[in-house]
């Protein structure tokens, strides 16, 4: 009888986490400037001044473990000055990653970012980024 009570405790304590990720809401969804979206076209990288973006983003995987997509990697380059400085664009390979639930938030939502660029990566381009939860 023990040894049948030690299992049932063990197999609920291992259904768990995977109960908690079921009851996280069915799709990941990425974060964007305070907003959970999920396959967003844009993702703003630098809210305070939308000095930073991703643009053009074309999904070709989405799962509840990454999501991949190609687009373009915008950038602001503050010279002389933020307010009149020009943007370049590459092009990105984007990698979402690292799936968590934020506090207060039912859905679970990428918290990393690695970036990839074909034809080379504009001056001071983040490689990787980690989201903040939004509030």
């Amino acid at each position: 009888m023990r040894g049948a009570l030690r299992i049932a405790i063990v197999v609920t304590l291992l259904a768990v986490p995977s109960i908690a990720i079921a009851a996280a809401g069915s799709q990941v969804r990425a974060i964007n400037c305070g907003r959970e979206q999920y396959k967003p076209a844009r993702i703003i990288l630098s809210c305070g001044d939308a000095g930073i973006w991703l643009g053009k983003l074309r999904w070709s995987s989405w799962n509840r473990t990454k999501a991949v997509a190609t687009g373009d990697y915008n950038q602001n380059t503050c010279t002389p000055t933020c307010s009149a400085g020009h943007t370049v664009t590459r092009p990105v390979k984007v990698t979402l990653s690292t799936p968590q639930t934020c506090p207060g938030r039912p859905n679970l939502a990428f918290r990393r970012a690695t970036f990839t660029f074909p034809s080379g990566a504009p001056p001071y381009a983040f490689h990787r980024y980690s989201f903040d939860c939004p509030f």
